[in-house]
C-alpha cells in the first residue's frame, strides 16, 4: 500500500476496482494532519490506513486511543516479525494480564530537563483539573514537583507526601539544592498555603492514585519503557485508554505520555551530523479529550524535530476556539468527512468542495487538502476497510500479553486497592462465574449471555482469555465449561466458622442478601468467622462507572472498591449496643458506607439512638422479616450503590 514518497489517504470514490485508483499526498509534506468526521463517517479507517503504511515501511509511531477499539485493531494487524517492537500501555492490563507498563512522569535524565519535565507535568494536571485550577494550587504543585525532580524521591506517591507529611518533606528537602524551592517549603508553605490550598493539592493527586490501575502504572522510580529508544529504534507505542480509569484520569494518562514524548522529541537532533532522525508519527484519536495546550505546543514545535502528528475528532466544536482557529495553519493536511456546519465552515476554504457538500458527504467519503511545495492539492476520496479481505489478523490480546511480558512488569491489583484487595476477579470474570453456576455451558452460550459486559469486538477475546486461563475459577468439561472447585470453595462459599459466624438467622440473612447482589453483578465478600472482627458481615461493591459517549456505563475490569457498602446484620442489637458503635466505627474508618439490617422496628430505633449519640453519619438501616433467612421475604436494595449506569456497549 502506497510508495515511499506518497501516503495513501483514500481511493477514487467512483471506482470499485482494486487497481491503481489510490490517491495519496506527498510523504515529506504530510507533516501534521487534522481529521474530522462525525460518528460512523470512517475516521478510524483513515487512521488505520496511514498506520498500516507506517508498519509496512517500518516507521516508528505512537497511537493514543481513549476508547480502545482503534488500538486493538492496530495490534491485530502488526506482523509477527514486529511484535517485539510493540509497547502496549493500558491501565486495565493490571486486571487482565497482571502486568503493567511503569511510567514515571517526573523522571529526568539530566539537570537540563528538570524545568521542561516539571512544566509539562503541571500542564497535564492543569488539563485534568481546569475547572478548579488556580494560582495557589499551581504554585504548590509546581514547587513540589521542582523539589522531587532534584532527588531520588521523584514519584507521584512522594508528591502527595511532600504536601501532607512534614517528616517526609524534611527528608526530601535535604536533597534539594534550589534556594527558591527550599524557601517556599521552609518559609512560605506552612504560613500561607498548607491548610485549604494544601488539602486541595493533595486531593488532586489522591484522585489519580486512588485509581488502582493508574496507581500501579505510576508507582515507579523509573519508567519500564524509554521513549527516546522507542523513537530512535522505530518501535510502536500503542496507548489503550479504553478501560481501567475514569475518562478524566485516562485523559491525564494520555496527556502525560504525550508530554513525555514532547520532552524526548526535543532531543532528536543528531549531534554528530546536525540532521533529523527518521520521522516518528503520532496519532491521537478523540484528540479534544487531551490538553489543547499540549496539542498546540506539539503542532507548533515538533515538526523541526521529525515528529509528525495526526489528530482526529468528530467536530471542531470540541476544541477550544483558539486551538481550532489555528489548526488550518499548523496542519499542512486537512481531511474531513461528514461533519457539522461549524467544522465545514472552518475547513472548506482550503477544500475543493463547499460547506453544504461537506455536511452531506456519505460515510466513508472524505474531502482532503494538502500543501505541497506551496501548491494546494485537494480532492474527494473514499476509504476501504483495514485490514482488507484475506489479510492476516492476530488476536489483539495475545499481542498485548507478549508486549507486556517484554516491556511491562508484574503487579498485583490487591496492592493498589483502597479496600485492601477484597476482590479475586474482575466484574467480567464474576459475570462468567454467575452465568456458569447453573450448569455446563459452551463458549458460544457464555459469550451470548455475557458479551455485553466486555464491549464490542473485545468481547470474544476477553471471554476466551477468562475461559482458557481463568485464574482457576473455570474448568473445561468436554466441549463445555463449569465452575471450578476452587471457585465453589472461595467465591461461592457458604460455610461459616466458629462463634463469630453467627447462628442460622444471622448467616441465612447474610447469604440471602449476598446471593441477591451477586446475581445483580456485584461482588460480595462475606466474613465467615475465621478472620477476627476487622471485617463487616458482608462487603458489597459494584463495577466502577465512567462516562462513554454521553452515557454512564460500567467498567468490565474495575470494581468500585472506594464506594463499597459494609453490611452488618444485627440479630439482637439491644443486648450489644457497644458492638453497634464498634461495627460502625471500623467500617466508617475503612471508608465504607455502612448498612445495618435489623429484624424489628424496636431494634432499628435502638441502633439509630446508639449511633446518634456517637454523632455518626453515612449509615442506613433496613428492617427485614426473619423469613428472609429461610429464602422468603423481599431483599432490600443495597443503599448508596449506583443503579443508573448501563453495561458497556
Amino acid at each position: 500500500m502506497g510508495s515511499a514518497d506518497r501516503d495513501i489517504i483514500g481511493f477514487r470514490y467512483d471506482d470499485h476496482s482494486r487497481g491503481d485508483a489510490a490517491f495519496g499526498i506527498s510523504s515529506k509534506h504530510r507533516i501534521h494532519m487534522a481529521v474530522f468526521g462525525l460518528v460512523g463517517s470512517g475516521k478510524s479507517s483513515i487512521l488505520k490506513m496511514l498506520i498500516l503504511q507506517n508498519i509496512k515501511r517500518r516507521q516508528g509511531f505512537m497511537v493514543v486511543d481513549p476508547h480502545g477499539e482503534l488500538a486493538r485493531d492496530i495490534l491485530s494487524i502488526i506482523p509477527r516479525s514486529m511484535h517485539d517492537d510493540i509497547i502496549y500501555v493500558n491501565p486495565a492490563s493490571l486486571y487482565r494480564f497482571g502486568r503493567v507498563t511503569r511510567i514515571n512522569p517526573l523522571q529526568v535524565d539530566s539537570a537540563d530537563e528538570r524545568y521542561l519535565v516539571v512544566m509539562t507535568f503541571v500542564n497535564a494536571l492543569h488539563n485534568l483539573y481546569r475547572e478548579s485550577w488556580g494560582p495557589r494550587l499551581e504554585t504548590i504543585l509546581r514547587n513540589a514537583a521542582n523539589a522531587l525532580v532534584e532527588t531520588k524521591y521523584n514519584t507521584l506517591g512522594n508528591l502527595s507526601g511532600m504536601i501532607t507529611d512534614p517528616d517526609r518533606r524534611r527528608s526530601i528537602l535535604e536533597g534539594v539544592s534550589s534556594r527558591a524551592v527550599r524557601h517556599f517549603w521552609n518559609d512560605i508553605y506552612e504560613k500561607q498555603y498548607s491548610r485549604d490550598a494544601g488539602s486541595s493539592a493533595y486531593n488532586k493527586i489522591d484522585k489519580i492514585l486512588a485509581t488502582p490501575a493508574v496507581a500501579a502504572m505510576f508507582d515507579a522510580a523509573a519508567s519500564s519503557i524509554d521513549i527516546s529508544d522507542i523513537m530512535r529504534e522505530r518501535r510502536m507505542l500503542i496507548v489503550d485508554l479504553g478501560a481501567g480509569a475514569s475518562d478524566d484520569v485516562a485523559a491525564f494518562v494520555g496527556t502525560i505520555l504525550l508530554n513525555m514524548l514532547y520532552v524526548e522529541a526535543k532531543k532528536r537532533l543528531d549531534l554528530g551530523g546536525g540532521t533529523i532522525c527518521d520521522p516518528f508519527h503520532v496519532y491521537v484519536d478523540e484528540a479534544h479529550l487531551f490538553s489543547n495546550n499540549t496539542m498546540s505546543e506539539m503542532l507548533r514545535s515538533l515538526r523541526k524535530f521529525g515528529v509528525r502528528m495526526t489528530i482526529a475528532t468528530q467536530t471542531a466544536n470540541a476544541y477550544s476556539k483558539a486551538f481550532a482557529d489555528e489548526l488550518t495553519g499548523t496542519c499542512q493536511c486537512i481531511v474531513c468527512g461528514h461533519c457539522d456546519r461549524n467544522t465545514a465552515s472552518l475547513v472548506s476554504p482550503a477544500m475543493s468542495v463547499g460547506v453544504r457538500d461537506l455536511e452531506r458527504l456519505p460515510n466513508h467519503m472524505f474531502a482532503y487538502y494538502s500543501a505541497e511545495d506551496g501548491r494546494p492539492v485537494s480532492g474527494v476520496v473514499r476509504t476501504r476497510p483495514v485490514p482488507g479481505e484475506g489479510q492476516d489478523r492476530w488476536d489483539w490480546s495475545i499481542v498485548a500479553r507478549h508486549s507486556l511480558e517484554r516491556w511491562g512488569e508484574e503487579a498485583s491489583a490487591s496492592q493498589y486497592t483502597s479496600g485492601g484487595g477484597h476482590t479475586l476477579m474482575t466484574p467480567l470474570e464474576a459475570a462468567v462465574l454467575c452465568t456458569l453456576r447453573g450448569g455446563r455451558l459452551t463458549k458460544d452460550e457464555i459469550v451470548s449471555r455475557v458479551a455485553h459486559l466486555a464491549g464490542g469486538r473485545e468481547a470474544t477475546s476477553a471471554l476466551t482469555d477468562i475461559l482458557e486461563q481463568g485464574l482457576g475459577f473455570v474448568e473445561r468439561d468436554g466441549p463445555a465449561y463449569v465452575v471450578s472447585k476452587r471457585a465453589l470453595k472461595s467465591y461461592f462459599s457458604r460455610a461459616g466458622f466458629g462463634r463469630r459466624a453467627g447462628g442460622d438467622l444471622h448467616l441465612g440473612t447474610i447469604f440471602r442478601i449476598m446471593e441477591h447482589n451477586m446475581r445483580a453483578g456485584r461482588y460480595c465478600t462475606p466474613d465467615l468467622g475465621e478472620r477476627g472482627g476487622d471485617r463487616p458481615d458482608l462487603l458489597i461493591m459494584e463495577p466502577a462507572s465512567r462516562m462513554y459517549r454521553g452515557r454512564r456505563v460500567c467498567d468490565p475490569y474495575v470494581w468500585n472498591e472506594r464506594n463499597a457498602v459494609a453490611l452488618e446484620v444485627e440479630t439482637a442489637p439491644r443486648k450489644h449496643l457497644p458492638q453497634i458503635t464498634k461495627n460502625y466505627t471500623k467500617n466508617h474508618t475503612a471508608g465504607h458506607m455502612v448498612w445495618f439490617v435489623a429484624f424489628s422496628a424496636g431494634d432499628r430505633d435502638a441502633i439509630r439512638a446508639q449511633l446518634d449519640g456517637e454523632d455518626a453519619s453515612t449509615y442506613h438501616i433496613d428492617v427485614v422479616d426473619t423469613t428472609l433467612a429461610d429464602g422468603a421475604g423481599e431483599v432490600p436494595p443495597a443503599p448508596f450503590l449506583l443503579t443508573e449506569y448501563v453495561p458497556l456497549y
